[in-house]
């Protein structure tokens, strides 16, 4: 009986396809994820903290359309907004949106959108200066990511 001919560096190479296809890395399991989240929520505040954001992330969260899927702080009295301080989980990085409403005369309120591509993931905490007045509400997304993980932003600033 004649056995068929297979190459053996060829099957190696389809057999090693396969388990890394199955393998990918999927990021943090949520012990972990809340573990990190948890240290966030510990650290002590800044003087001039507003308000904080957080949320769970992952490869299958949408882009952000709009702020409808923000995490959202209203703030009762027109506040001063100096800056957010963005982190993420991971050695990855992360797309920020940060979506400012302001308040202009007689209550007509206005949103913008800004953008913070491909902020790092780490140890540290990036802070991005801004300088807006009449700020009523902040709302924060973090998109991108490659695996399961999280963010965090402190929204930074002065009440009215």
């Amino acid at each position: 009986m004649t056995r068929p001919f297979v190459s053996r560096p060829a099957a190696a190479l389809v057999v090693g396809l396969a388990v890394a296809g199955c393998s990918a890395p999927t990021g943090a399991d949520d012990e972990a994820v809340t573990a990190w989240m948890d240290e966030r929520a510990a650290e002590p505040a800044p003087d001039d903290l507003l308000g904080t954001a957080a949320a769970r992330v992952g490869p299958e969260d949408p882009a952000p359309a709009d702020s409808s899927g923000a995490v959202a702080l209203r703030f009762a009295a027109a506040a001063h907004l100096d800056g957010v301080r963005l982190s993420c989980l991971g050695d990855g990085a992360l797309d920020f949106h940060v979506y400012v409403t302001t308040e202009a005369n007689a209550g007509i309120t206005q949103t913008d959108v800004l953008t913070f591509p491909d902020v790092p993931c780490g140890a540290e905490a990036r802070e991005k200066a801004l300088d807006l007045t009449g700020v009523v509400g902040v709302g924060v997304t973090g998109a991108g990511a490659d695996r399961r993980g999280a963010w965090h932003a402190l929204v930074l600033g002065t009440p009215a």
